[in-house]
């Protein structure tokens, strides 16, 4: 019995020891899961901190130290569901960020764009975001430049932009750059069509200038080599005309000078016809049943006949036997006549026809209009002719004197 109670006290002693260091070593884990429980809490409570910082949340005086210790184990759930619902958040939001940050690559249409996933990778979203924020600066570097560039461009063109209006409602800032170019490209084209209009007018057996862009360079030799040949001829013509100027001034020279002459003579004339009045009487051709022609009077000029005696082409005039001197013969019976003046002047219409004596052969030729009246021949200027004539010399000349022009139709 005694060794039994020996053995009992020494198996006490024993679990008694045995329990001492169990409780110890109980306790020494306790302090260790506290401190860690410590450290946990403290660590979520600076991440949140961390999460809170420029965010707008205040979870982390939720997530006190204090809130999250051991002595709070029963609301621990609640406290680490807010916890849960804050990274879920920001693991939303960092997802959504990276992929704004890959539509915008996409839509600078960046090449080599990373993977979607890139973007949410801790290993290659650094690298990611990087590549797309140079890109995109880069993208509005060059809208910039461009925008600057087509400011530049409108300048010139007397257009003025508004850089900003371009960035921000780019159909309205480009809508007066576009006016003006239409409106260039109707000038342009309206341009084109007078330059080929030009040709036409210059020559019209040329080809239309091929106005194409190809071709706009040979098509402006075209235009300017038919300018150039218009320009000579023109010159030409210049000369011609102050030949024909010259010409004309001697002519009129000596037409004034042949009116004086004229005058003269007319003067000579009254007297002589009054002479011939006084030697009509004397001759007894003045009774009731005779009636001398006046000078000038339709009948004496009805008796008017002439003839062409040169047809210049080049000046275009022709001339005619007739003056201020020719006289026509009335018959005054008993083989005896008077010659009259039927007064010739400037002005005056002269008929032409060919045959006139022969009615079977004459022809109506055409009609001349007096421009210089001398003492025996005159100058006309064509006034019509019959289709398909032409005057010639010796043509015989006649005054209309209120019969028709044609001397078939006074046969």
């Amino acid at each position: 019995m005694k060794v039994l109670n020996i053995v009992l006290s020494i198996v006490i002693l024993i679990l008694a020891a045995v329990s001492a260091v169990a409780a110890y070593m109980l306790w020494e884990k306790r302090t260790q899961m506290t401190d860690g429980w410590s450290k946990m809490a403290a660590a979520i409570n600076k991440a949140s901190a961390a999460i809170d910082r420029d965010s707008g949340t205040r979870i982390a005086s939720d997530l006190s130290v204090a809130s999250l210790s051991h002595e709070q184990y029963a609301q621990l759930d609640g406290q680490l569901r807010k916890f849960d619902a804050q990274i879920r958040k920001l693991v939303e939001q960092r997802n959504a960020l990276a992929e704004a940050v890959r539509v915008n690559g996409v839509a600078t249409e960046l090449r080599n764009l990373p993977e979607a996933g890139d973007f949410s990778k801790m290993e290659s979203y650094e690298a990611s975001k990087d590549y797309v924020a140079k890109g995109v600066g880069d993208f509005a570097k060059r809208r910039n430049q461009l925008i600057s560039m087509l400011g530049s461009t409108a300048n010139r063109l007397n257009v003025r932009l508004n850089a900003q209006e371009l960035k921000d409602t780019p159909a309205t800032g480009y809508r007066p750059f576009d006016t003006r170019v239409n409106e260039l490209r109707a000038q342009f084209e309206a341009y084109n069509a007078t330059l080929g209009n030009i040709v036409t007018i210059v020559n019209a057996d040329a080809e239309q200038p091929d106005l194409s862009d190809e071709n706009y360079a040979a098509a402006l030799v075209q235009v300017t080599d038919a300018v150039r040949d218009l320009k000579a001829r023109n010159n030409k013509a210049l000369s011609l005309l102050e030949e024909i100027n010259n010409k004309y001034r001697a002519v009129q020279e000596e037409i004034k000078q042949r009116d004086g002459k004229i005058g003269a003579l007319s003067s000579q004339l009254a007297g002589k016809l009054d002479e011939i009045s006084q030697y009509r009487r004397a001759l007894g051709l003045a009774d009731e049943n005779f009636k001398p022609w006046a000078v000038g009077s339709a009948e004496s000029r009805r008796a008017v006949r002439g003839k062409v005696t040169e047809v210049n082409s080049k000046f275009g005039f022709i001339a005619v036997d007739l003056g201020t001197n020719t006289l026509v013969r009335q018959d005054a019976g008993e083989g005896k006549f008077l010659e009259i003046n039927p007064s010739l002047n400037k002005g005056m219409e002269l008929c032409v026809a060919r045959d006139f004596n022969d009615p079977q052969k004459v022809e109506f030729i055409g009609k001349v209009t007096l421009t210089t009246v001398d003492g025996d021949c005159s100058i006309a200027e064509i006034a019509a002719l019959a289709p398909n004539q032409k005057i010639q010399v010796g043509d015989d000349v006649y005054i209309d004197a209120g019969f028709p022009a044609d001397p078939k139709a006074n046969k």
